[in-house]
Order: structure tokens, then sequence, then C-alpha cells
């Protein structure tokens, strides 16, 4: 079995997980050494151990975000939502070296067998098994001892920082904190021609950087370092400074700025307080700097997920050229980069080494986790049994596999399902290890499983898709391939060409056993039950005007990545399936207004679509990101028969001069659904026809033709 090293408030643990499967763009790595960065990863378990109210003090800014979703969702779904993703077990390591094992479709460049350092807090691990996106991969140079390439990650945190400070041979260059990154960050400056001053309030590091080639170094616990500096300098003063301590004062800050000569550079790569002295910035006229962790790249999913590069042309140094860089300076360095070793700790000792006081008192700052991968690694399986105590079962429970664990299947989907009595989460599916272990233990699911094709191998009665957008057809077509009932987050399909090959796949008699059903939930809320059941005696069309005040999204937001379908696909799809549910009739003809103004309105921020139905009925939907976020995101008068009702974020439903429907929060529909789908699996009976879903998708393509002027 793969193994892996998670935090769990305020301690480090191993635990039990599935061996990794690689998609597109990826490649499965079996791990020989991570490097354990002492700084980062032992903060991070500081900070574990903080309670909510405390982590919440930290970071301010989620706390607004936290009472709007209070708003949508209620108190306790956004505490859940919290919970897993503050307080549940987390992923932790960033830097390592393995060999390949597996190569995912689209890399030529690689092969099984290589020898690769990794980078990239969301995929390398300290586990004996990962998959890593292959921009964060990088061939090790001949002659390299792999122990030392796995501290490849924070080597081109360093790199980034140094080539932010544009540093020329001789210059001189001061260095505040010698942790790990300061000490290799001197290290490639010594490489590069420079002549380097440590400081640090820690003799052995000082001590340390001495012994490995740095000309000076200073404590600036008990030294007059100003007064050192200009001696050393001639009096000018550091060309530059480079910022690597962790200080959440702005004492390092004011430091640099002194240590800096006129139009020195300083710059920050520590996370460190920013009380900025302007006075002494500019009578000194400083250049200050931040720099992005591993370089250009960093934080994009298109360049570290998609795999596509920056050209050389234009950006010289990506998260992969230093990456590369540094294993080349390492390499001509190697015996100083080796003094940096303070301990090399086998895999099945680190969590009790780890969670000792000596692990945090070493000389030397790199700790070096060792894995014993060899041929007899039985790390084949991507299934994992847990040892998770079992629930007995009752009669007729309809036993589900979960494939998928984002943020919408752990606040809504998971939740839900543990309030339906006749079903069972038996199965949950994920690329996220730390997703298969938390939600294992939360809701007692007994199999986790890395990949689709591995959730299919177990006899389940049915699998709820809750994964990408992107990843649904495909998904989709192989529960159905398996004669499994199959429930879909919306949108059930998320290109045209998917949804023809959905509609012939069902134009045979192949399939006439299998539920499909797409998470279209408005149509199963209580507040719509009672509109239903409001104009259930009336014999006349029904005219519905639907706002949805969507607000404005960040550029970068994955709403706006077409591969995942955008905002008409991924959420306007909800109100034409509503209107279908409410008109029972199919769509006569639709007509599309849109706002489109380049970064400013793109295509689906703000649109209007009117959608007549055969019997009459009209249906239109106001969609817009320019409103008011005071004002309810979505609201809608019906009028039909004498009649009016008016309805607000399925809060408060309301017919005008009549009965009245209210609920303490946004009940839209979320448990409904899917309990309609365990129960249609129960009786053999479905509430949602395949033809409804199929429409709904058609009327979503074109109005998507129509947005994008296709």
């Amino acid at each position: 079995m793969n193994k892996q090293i998670f935090i769990d408030k305020g301690r480090l643990l191993t635990a039990e997980v599935p061996a990794m499967s690689c998609r597109a763009g990826e490649v499965t790595v079996d791990v020989i050494y991570s490097a354990f960065s002492s700084g980062t990863e032992f903060g991070e378990l500081t900070k574990s151990s903080l309670s909510l109210l405390a982590r919440a003090r930290q970071s301010p800014e989620k706390i607004g975000k936290a009472f709007e979703m209070v708003k949508s969702a209620g108190l306790k779904s956004t505490i859940n939502f919290v919970e897993d993703s503050q307080l549940s077990m987390q992923a932790t390591g960033y830097s390592l070296v393995g060999y390949v094992r597996s190569v995912g479709e689209g890399i030529v460049d690689l092969a099984v067998g290589d020898l690769i350092a990794c980078s990239g807090a969301q995929f390398a691990h300290h586990a004996y098994q990962v998959k890593v996106s292959r921009q964060l991969c990088a061939k090790i140079p001949l002659g390299l001892s792999s122990d030392l390439a796995a501290t490849v990650t924070l080597g081109a945190i360093a790199m980034q920082g140094i080539r932010q400070a544009d540093i020329c041979i001789g210059e001189r260059v001061a260095v505040i904190g010698l942790g790990v990154i300061g000490q290799i960050a001197s290290q490639i400056l010594l490489a590069a021609g420079a002549n380097v001053t440590g400081f640090d309030l820690d003799a052995r590091k000082l001590t340390l950087a001495l012994d490995n080639g740095v000309q000076n170094t200073l404590d600036a616990k008990s030294e007059d370092v100003l007064a050192r500096s200009l001696e050393l300098t001639g009096g000018d003063g550091f060309d530059k400074v480079l910022i690597c301590a962790s200080d959440p004062s702005s004492s390092s800050a004011k430091l640099a700025f002194e240590l800096a000569r006129h139009r020195g550079t300083v710059v920050m790569i520590g996370g460190i307080g920013l009380d900025l002295d302007r006075k002494l910035m500019y009578y000194k006229e400083l250049k200050f700097v931040a720099s992005m962790s591993y370089g250009p790249g960093r934080y994009e999913r298109s360049y570290e997920e998609k795999g596509l590069d920056l050209p050389i042309s234009y950006v010289r140094w990506t998260e992969n050229r230093n990456m590369i860089s540094y294993l080349d300076v390492v390499k001509s360095r190697e015996q100083a980069f080796r003094n940096l070793i303070g301990k090399v700790i086998p895999f099945d000792d680190a969590e009790k080494y780890l969670n000792s006081d000596e692990s945090k008192v070493l000389e030397r700052p790199l700790i070096i986790i060792e894995y014993k991968n060899d041929s007899s690694s039985n790390l084949n399986s991507s299934s994992l049994v847990k040892e998770f105590e079992n629930i007995p079962l009752e009669k007729n429970v309809v036993q589900l596999g979960v494939l998928g664990v984002g943020g919408f299947a752990k606040t809504f989907t998971l939740p839900n399902l543990e309030k339906i009595k006749n079903c069972n989460v038996a199965l949950v599916s994920s690329s996220d290890n730390a997703s298969i272990v938390n939600i294992g233990k939360k809701y007692n699911i007994d199999i986790g499983v890395s990949s689709v094709s591995d959730a299919l191998q177990h006899d389940l009665d049915a699998f709820i898709v809750a994964n990408r957008h992107s990843e649904h057809f495909e998904t989709l077509k192989a529960v159905l391939l398996e004669g499994k009932n199959v429930f879909v987050e919306k949108p059930t399909v998320n290109k045209l060409d998917e949804l023809n090959a959905l509609i012939e796949m069902f134009s045979s008699n192949e399939f006439d056993g299998c539920l499909l059903y797409t998470g279209y939930n408005r149509a199963f809320s209580p507040h719509v039950s009672f509109i239903k059941d409001q104009l259930k005696d009336i014999n006349a069309p029904i005219m519905v005007a639907y706002q949805m005040n969507a607000g404005q999204l960040k550029k970068d937001n994955w709403q706006y990545d077409v591969a995942e379908g955008g905002r008409n696909i991924g959420e306007a799809v909800h109100i034409y399936h509503l209107f279908g549910a409410l008109f029972e009739s199919k769509v006569k003809s639709l007509s599309v207004t849109s706002i489109n103004g380049g970064e400013l309105y793109k295509p689906g921020d703000n649109f209007v679509v009117t959608i007549r139905y055969e019997n009459g009925c009209v249906g239109t939907l106001n969609y817009s990101s320019l409103g008011s976020s005071a004002y309810p995101k979505e609201s809608f008068i019906i009028h039909s028969g004498g009649k009016t009702i008016i309805s607000e974020n399925f809060k408060n439903t309301q017919v005008v001069g009549g009965k009245s429907f209210k609920t303490p929060l946004s009940e839209k529909g979320h448990k409904e659904v899917l309990e309609s789908f365990v129960n249609s699996i129960v009786t053999g009976v479905s509430q949602m026809s395949r033809a409804e879903q199929l429409e709904t998708m058609q009327v979503a393509f074109h109005v998507e033709k129509e947005l994008r002027g296709d």
C-alpha cells in the first residue's frame, strides 16, 4: 500500500492511501527522497493546532467569505466546509526525487524509469508514490546525488529571489535569515560570484554559513550590525539585500532598508511584516521587490496543471527552468549543499522523529526523508480498503460511490447523502489523498480509490459524478458502459459534441436499465413544490421572469475557463431546467441578448434569454454580473391566471394577496434531488426524464453559441 504523511491538529501522522494514477499531462512517481522544509512545514504544523477562531483572526479576509456562505448555504453547511478545509488532515511536502512509474497522455520527453526532481505543494508530498504535473518535473543531471536533488523546490524559491535581485558578479549581497532558504540562497550567490554577508540571531546558523564559504556573517542579536556592515562595504552599504527570514514583525524589512546602499535593491523572499519606513526608502530611493515562490508559472492553472509553457523568448526563467538551473548549481557545489543536511530519516521513522523535540533543534536545517521504494513495493493497486468501523446496513439500502470530492461535494453532496436513510456511500474517488482520508474518516466510507476506472471495479448500485465539469462526459460514459445508475452534477456534459454522443448512446436500448439524473436541484426545491401546488388548478400560460444576480468574478476564476464550460453552461443551465419543470412542455423557440465588452464584460457575464414553449408558456432569464451584492442572488416573479408569485433566494415565496412559504435557510433542493435519485433506484420509476435533461443541455449550448457569436 502507498503511505503518506499528513498534518493533523498539531501533529504529523502517517496514513495508508491509494496508489496514484495520472491524467493527461501528469506522471506518477515512485519517491526515493523528499525534503522536509523545517520552517514552512513546522509552521503549518503549529498553525494546524490553533482553534478555528485563532485561524480566522490570522486570515480576516476569509471571514467575509464565510459570512457570505452562511447567507446562501446556511450556518451548518458553512461550518462543515470550513472544518473540512481547515481542521482536517492536510497533505504536506512539496519537494522530492523519484523514478517515473507511468506517463500520462501528451508527455513525450519523460519515460518510465527516468530519475526526476519534483515540485509543487499540490503534488510533491511526503508519500511513497505521487502524481506530478509535467511542468513541475525536472530531469536530474548525471552525477548529482538524488538526496540533494530532493531540495529542488527550496532551491527554486531561492533562485527566483536572486533573479529578482538581478545579481552581478562582485556585488555585495546581504542575506537576512540563514534558515534553509537563506543557506541555499547564499550558496547560489557564491556560485554567481557575489560577495555574501549573512545575518541571523542563531550562532549555529552563522557558523554553518561561514564553514560553507560565506565571506562574512553578523550576529543580529549581539553585534552593531549597521556599523559592521558599513565597515564591510567601505561605507556604502550592500548592493542587494535578500530577506529570507520568516518574521511577522517589520524588523527584518527595516534592517534590510538600513543595510542597503543608495539606489540599492531589497528583495522579499520570506514572509515578513510590512509596516514600511517610507522615509528610509525615499531618501535612499530603494527598489523593493517581492519574489513569488518558484517563479513565473506559479499559481497559474494553465501552466502548472495544463502544461502550457511560457515562451523562453518572453519569460526566460519559469518555475521549471529555475528548477533545472538550481540542480546545475547543486552539482557544481555538491559538498557545500551536503553540509546543509542535518538528518536523513527513513520514512517508517519519520512520523515519530518529526513529532519529537529533537527534530526542532538540528544544527543543520535540512531533513531528508528516505523511502524504500523498490521492485517489491506493492503500489500497483490504486484501491484502498480503509480500516474504518463499518455501519450495519439495512435491507434495500442503495450502495453509492462518489467520484470527485471538490468543494461542492464536501459542502452539499456528502452531507445531504448522510441524511438519506436508504443509501450508503461505500466508496469515494479522488486524485487528492488527503480528501480520501479525511472524508473516509468523517463519513465512515470503507473504500477510497484514486481513479474512476478503479472505482468501477467495485459492484455498487450507482455512482455520483462530482468531478470537474470537463470530466463529466467521460466519467458518465464509463459508468453507463458498466451498466450502472448515475447521478451527475450539472452540467450533464460540457460540450456540444459530448451531448450529441450521449444522445447517440441513448438512441439504442442498451442503456434502458440505467438511471440518469443530473443535479438540477432547483426543480426539487420545497419552494418549487409550493409554487406548483399554487398553479395546479390554473389553465393558463405561465410567465416567469428570473433574475440571476450572479456577481463579478476575478478574471482568473475557473468559471472563465472554456474547458470547464463557463457561467452559462455551469450555472444558468439550472434555470433552463427549472423552466422546463414548471412548464411541462417542449421548447418552441428562444432568443438571446448579451453585453460583450472584452475583458470588462466577458461572454456569459451579462445576458438575457427568453424561451418560448409549445404550450404558450414563456420564461425569461436575466443573468447579470452588474448588480449589487446586497440584492438577492436569485429571485423570480411568476404570472399566471390572475396570480402573481414572488420568490427570493428560495427562502421566501409569496403569493401576492395569498399564501406564503418561508424557510430559515435557502432551500434549493440539494437534498431532495439526491433523495429522488435514491428512491428512483429503489422503485424503478424515475422522476427526471432523460429527454428533459438532454433538452436542457440543448438549450444551454444554443445560448452559448449566441453568446460567443459562433
